[in-house]
């Protein structure tokens, strides 16, 4: 009886076990995709539905947020992506595109590092993020990008400032971006060369053609390095000159010419004519915004030299009160500037072994300031260098050629530029000759003259005489340049048919002002020379 019994109850078990079976389990755990008790972190699903067509579709109702409630007919979802809330403890995932009509799955990105050619990657599904990272080189080339490997000889003495400093993540790149598109898209290429006797190449032998300073070896880079482009090197460098002079020259000098790429040395001339920071920052900024204002797609590169007083503060990284003032303005305005003079007295103290010896100093430089072959050639390598990371070790890509916008002017005064140049042989000019002292001569006053006999020609003034010259102008100020031949340098002038005389200082090549602030018109001044001082009258500027 008691076997039949446990028979029956094992039967029982079974049955119930059976229909159990047969059911099915509808019990929900932590994980269904019907769980309507999902707690962080936990997925949620859409239910799907199908249209007429059979097509997937959802409605406000079937959403479920992440607190199991449902978001009903209250709610402003009108078929956004809906994005899962994800604990700070979870990998980041994203949801690749999917294809076949499978559905997408979830990932933690694995990431590749990034390169020049691109930022940051992840492998599965190709998101990016960041910015694109650095070269990478390997027997002075990229192993990304195959660019040649930059010089880094003479890195701290130059600024690559430019339109797009960070392009690809390279400082050199952006510096020079207009002159590398119209060497790489044009035929011709005008190079303008302004500044003073440092860039003229005093110092080594005018007999030559100053073959041996920075800027015809400049000129010859270019030249040789860019076969298939015509470069036009247009010296435009006066000695003794400063911003001053560079004012009322650079109309007809640099603007004229319509350079492509400028370079401009006159900071250190700035300081042998004691010229304050205010003084110093303003002319050059003048200069410096009137050709970026007439020509805006024009590359600027300023030059700062030193010379034999400044080689202590040069080394020590300290420029100039001059440099300092171009220096500053070259920031605001976004252009390169190149430190070579700080370069030479680095080179001269690593040599000295921590001192520069006159000995050592007059080995490498003539004077005080120009440089000998030797020293013109640190000069004319760190440019080299700029050059050719700019031009050469950089790609611009699809940049177009750029015209920068100006910035706000740094000084709340700025001068003309415009200015009309007369000389001696100017229908404008007139002579008495009295007694035969004032003359004519057609050469050159010194050797700081150009190629093209651009400056050529002066009159001689000689103490004491009664000869005038008469110069007729329109405009609102008359500026004469000399060269002083003796220390008293002086000369007398009336205006507009006065008979007043009076007395003026020369200044040796910069303008002295003979009037200035007049009414604007027509004007006519009359110049003799004083009881003392014989100079030669170069030229006259009226504006």
């Amino acid at each position: 009886m008691k076997k039949t019994k446990r028979i029956f109850s094992c039967l029982l078990c079974l049955i119930l076990l059976l229909c159990f079976s047969a059911c099915g389990d509808k019990s929900e755990t932590p994980g269904d995709k019907n769980n309507t008790n999902n707690t962080p972190g936990d997925s949620i699903s859409l239910p799907a539905q199908s249209d007429e067509e059979g097509n997937d579709t959802m409605t406000d109702s079937d959403i479920k947020l992440p607190d199991g409630t449902g978001d009903g007919a209250d709610t402003d979802f009108k078929g956004e992506a809906l994005s899962p809330v994800v604990p700070q403890n979870k990998p980041i995932t994203s949801r690749p595109a999917s294809s076949g009509g499978d559905e997408e799955e979830s990932h933690t990105h694995k990431w590749q590092p990034a390169t020049c050619l691109a930022p940051k990657t992840c492998t599965i599904c190709g998101e990016t993020e960041g910015e694109k990272g650095s070269h990478k080189y390997e027997n002075g080339r990229c192993v990304y990008c195959n660019q040649k490997q930059p010089a880094e000889t003479y890195a701290d003495y130059i600024n690559y400032r430019g339109y797009n400093e960070s392009l690809s993540g390279n400082k050199y790149n952006g510096a020079l971006a207009n002159t590398y598109k119209k060497l790489a898209t044009k035929k011709e290429l005008n190079v303008v060369y302004f500044g003073g006797s440092v860039t003229l190449g005093n110092g080594t032998l005018f007999t030559t053609g100053y073959k041996e300073s920075w800027r015809v070896r400049i000129g010859e880079w270019l030249t040789n390095t860019f076969p298939n482009v015509k470069i036009n090197n247009i010296n435009r460098a006066l000695g003794d000159t400063a911003t001053t002079l560079a004012l009322y020259r650079l109309d007809r000098d640099v603007l004229s010419k319509k350079p492509d790429l400028l370079f401009i040395e006159f900071s250190i001339n700035d300081f042998y004519e004691d010229l304050n920071y205010t003084t110093s920052s303003m002319q050059f900024e003048s200069i410096i915004r009137a050709v970026k204002q007439e020509l805006p797609e024009c590359d600027i590169v300023a030059v700062l030299v030193t010379e034999k007083s400044l080689i202590g503060d040069a080394h020590s990284g300290t420029l100039h009160l001059q440099a300092q003032a171009h220096e500053y303005i070259c920031k605001k305005y976004n252009i390169s500037s190149i430190h070579v003079g700080r370069a030479l007295s680095d080179t001269l103290y690593k040599i000295g072994g921590g001192s520069v010896s006159d000995e050592l100093w007059f080995k490498y430089i003539k004077d005080s300031v120009h440089p000998l072959p030797v020293g013109y050639e640190i000069y004319y390598s760190v440019i080299k260098e700029f050059l050719e990371n700019t031009l050469l070790n950089s790609d611009y890509g699809n940049i177009g050629v750029v015209k920068q916008k100006l910035p706000t002017s740094v000084n709340p005064k700025l001068l003309p530029t415009k200015a009309v140049y007369i000389n001696d042989d100017d229908p404008n000019v007139s002579f008495t000759t009295e007694d035969g002292t004032i003359y004519f001569k057609d050469e050159p006053s010194s050797s700081d003259h150009w190629d093209d006999g651009n400056y050529k020609g002066y009159i001689y003034f000689k103490a004491g005489s009664r000869d005038t010259v008469t110069v007729k102008f329109t405009g609102t100020e008359l500026v004469m340049v000399a060269t002083p031949l003796s220390t008293r340098n002086r000369y007398e002038y009336s205006l507009d048919g006065g008979k007043t005389w009076t007395v003026k200082q020369y200044s040796r090549k910069n303008p002295v002002p003979v009037v200035s602030g007049l009414k604007s018109g027509e004007h006519t001044v009359i110049i003799r020379p004083a009881l003392v001082g014989e100079v030669n009258v170069d030229h006259f500027f009226a504006r």
